[in-house]
């Protein structure tokens, strides 16, 4: 009878650590599940993330090529202002000539034709003052208009070659 109760009691005792065993075993894969469920839920909102950081960045790429194609028509149109101006620049160095090629001479002509300086002398004698004052005030106008652009064309290649 003592040996049925113990045996009894081991029976009961082997029982109860199956159902301990059954329930841990039950656990763990209730554990597994809820794992998989969260990384599920978690990739779930990972790929959300990802959809709208792929718009945002499919509206930056977008807003992109549309600045680049803004930036390419302001180059064309930086161009053409940059073309005009330089054909301004031409034209305005063609009268800057003509006006000192013209203007000794116009200048001393205007003086020499003055009322004062017909007291002395009348006709074609005031023709050689007339060269020997227009000719080198012309050369000195040109020779500086010409020392001065050399002079600027070296500052501009100072200046490009320091911004490189």
């Amino acid at each position: 009878m003592a040996v049925s109760l113990v045996e009894d009691g081991l029976n009961q005792i082997h029982s109860q650590i199956k159902a301990v065993i059954d329930f841990e075993i039950e656990l763990e894969k209730k554990t597994k599940n809820l794992l998989a469920l969260l990384f599920n839920r978690i990739q779930l909102s990972n790929d959300r993330v990802m959809v709208a950081n792929s718009a945002a960045m499919q509206a930056i790429m977008q807003t992109s090529q549309e600045e680049i194609k803004v930036s390419r028509v302001l180059a064309t149109k930086a161009h053409r202002i940059s073309e005009s101006m330089k054909k301004d620049s031409l034209s305005m160095r063609t009268i800057a000539a003509c006006t000192m090629l013209f203007l000794p001479g116009t200048s001393f002509a205007a003086i020499l034709s003055m009322p004062f300086f017909d007291i002395a002398l009348k006709g074609p004698s005031w023709f050689w003052l007339w060269i020997v004052l227009t000719v080198p005030s012309t050369m000195v106008a040109f020779g500086f208009y010409f020392w001065r652009q050399s002079r600027n064309n070296a500052a501009t290649e100072v200046s490009v070659e320091m911004a490189l």
